[in-house]
């Protein structure tokens, strides 16, 4: 991880069109500008987090629906072998 000190009205080039800007410090905390391009999409960590959570679920319920039925089929079948 690249640690870097900035103070106010500073910035940081990220891979060429991405700029961060420092652009207010108040006690322990830090207000970031980010200009970007549009198709480049920037999360807070706790907003991913949460995105990746509800993804995780949907996947998990997804998996959960398609589990092949476990009931035992074989009385149907020697039944109607009868």
């Amino acid at each position: 991880m690249l640690v870097l000190s900035r103070t106010t009205n500073q910035k940081i080039i990220v891979n060429g069109p991405c700029v961060i800007t420092v652009v207010s410090t108040n006690d322990s905390r830090v207000s970031l500008g980010f200009d970007a391009p549009p198709t480049t999409i920037i999360w807070r960590e706790e907003v991913m987090k949460r995105i990746e959570a509800k993804d995780a679920d949907a996947k998990t319920a997804d998996a959960t629906e398609r589990q092949p039925d476990r009931t035992p089929r074989d009385t149907d079948e020697r039944a109607a072998v009868a």
